[in-house]
């Protein structure tokens, strides 16, 4: 799919990631200087995370997503694989907005396994935790399919996303990469 494409379908969730990143575009969460991990990357993540989970109809915790998006690689501070880098980002977060349980979990375990996510979603109601867990998997797949910008992009491996419809997406992720700058 283009994003031509995926714009003749729908625009609403465009229009929610702008409207996004637009009301934080003077966040100093934004000022990042990881080259590969910047403010580009952010803003890419939340639409692709908008589009997702629009797709997937996650309602619950949509807010919480979309920041979570938005501010998920805050406080790296280099490029090499780092595990705690989504907690620091939170922390980050927390002293701009304030404590929010489901941002910190969506932005600590964004960079984690699945199996340490699975685990630590124990600690939510059990009512909330479909939700919680839907709102992640959005965050994944969008982060992943922002990967694509990386020298090692072409390594995606479609079957780690977690939603048919993010597979859909990789075209829109190349192309928001090379031809769109956020």
């Amino acid at each position: 799919m283009t994003v031509e494409e995926l714009l003749d379908k729908k625009q609403e969730p465009l229009e929610e990631a702008q409207a996004q990143i637009e009301s934080n575009s003077d966040s100093p969460l934004l000022n990042t200087e990881i080259a590969d991990h910047d403010a580009d990357h952010m803003k890419r993540v939340t639409v692709l995370a908008a589009y997702i989970a629009e797709h997937e109809k996650v309602r619950q915790f949509r807010q919480e997503l979309m920041d979570a998006a938005l501010f998920h690689d805050c406080g790296r501070t280099h490029e090499f694989e780092d595990a705690t880098h989504g907690a620091d980002s939170y922390k980050r977060y927390r002293a701009e907005y304030g404590d929010n349980e489901i941002v910190e979990f969506l932005m600590a375990y964004h960079c984690q396994e699945n199996e340490d996510a699975e685990r630590a979603l124990e600690t939510f109601a059990e009512k909330d935790r479909p939700a919680v867990w839907k709102a992640y998997c959005v965050l994944r797949d969008a982060d992943a399919l922002d990967r694509l910008r990386l020298p090692m992009g072409d390594s995606l491996d479609p079957a780690y996303l977690h939603f048919a419809y993010s597979r859909k997406l990789i075209g829109v992720a190349r192309e928001l990469i090379s031809k769109y700058k956020i």
